[in-house]
């Protein structure tokens, strides 16, 4: 039972924290936040932050890459991404640009249908030599 309900409330909880937090980095409002566990000062950092309130900081830079990954979509696609969709195609996007997302996009759309799941966006990633490397979500610091 936990194996066929993790994902769905996994894409449950990222639909729902993911608003927030990037609010709270892009407002940097954590910054006025106290820190618990440094009476009389505030956060220093989104990550210390995101920590405090249960969220990984994989599932919070995941929740910072979705803006930037829809924007790169918005000629080819405007429905939900997931977050599997988007672990494949943020460093698409930041290492080969939005027109190399795009067109990985479409390709993928080919062959599975109307909204691709990560599976078909890395066979058609790698199929048209858009090799990525670990990287650093979109972020400041």
């Amino acid at each position: 039972m936990y194996e066929k309900t993790k994902g769905p409330a996994r894409e449950i909880y990222f639909r729902w924290a993911g608003p927030a937090v990037q609010l709270m980095h892009q407002s940097k409002a954590f910054k006025d936040i106290e820190d618990p566990d440094a009476p009389g000062q505030t956060y220093r950092s989104f990550r210390k932050w995101c920590a405090d309130q249960g969220v990984s900081r994989s599932h919070a830079y995941r929740m910072l890459d979705e803006k930037p990954v829809a924007l790169a979509l918005r000629k080819a696609y405007r429905g939900h991404l997931d977050s599997s969709q988007i672990e494949i195609l943020a460093p698409l996007l930041r290492q080969h640009g939005a027109k190399a997302t795009e067109d990985v996009w479409s390709s993928a759309t080919e062959l599975a249908g109307d909204t691709p799941d990560a599976r078909a966006l890395a066979a058609v990633r790698d199929k048209l030599g858009f090799g990525t490397v670990p990287d650093e979500p979109f972020r400041v610091r």
